[in-house]
């Protein structure tokens, strides 16, 4: 049995089609870590990033800025 490149290439995009929609496992939030304290973005690594670029003539956008985890506070 001999299958045509177009019948093949049908099948092919059926399959990433398929596959492309298929649902994801749920994460739990990357924002807070539940023992080990609060993400927040680390802004003295940024600043240090975004004035050496500026000392060589370019800007900075961030996507996904850094982060840094700080400790969460304790009740008295």
């Amino acid at each position: 049995m001999r299958i045509s490149g177009h019948r093949l290439s049908a099948a092919f995009a059926l399959i990433a089609l398929v596959t492309a929609c298929a649902s994801q496992p749920t994460r739990p939030s990357a924002t807070v870590a539940p023992s080990s304290g609060l993400m927040v973005q680390d802004g003295t690594y940024m600043a240090a990033v975004e004035r050496k670029a500026r000392r060589n003539g370019l800007q900075i956008q961030w996507i996904n800025p850094p982060q840094r985890r700080v400790a969460p506070a304790t009740e008295q």
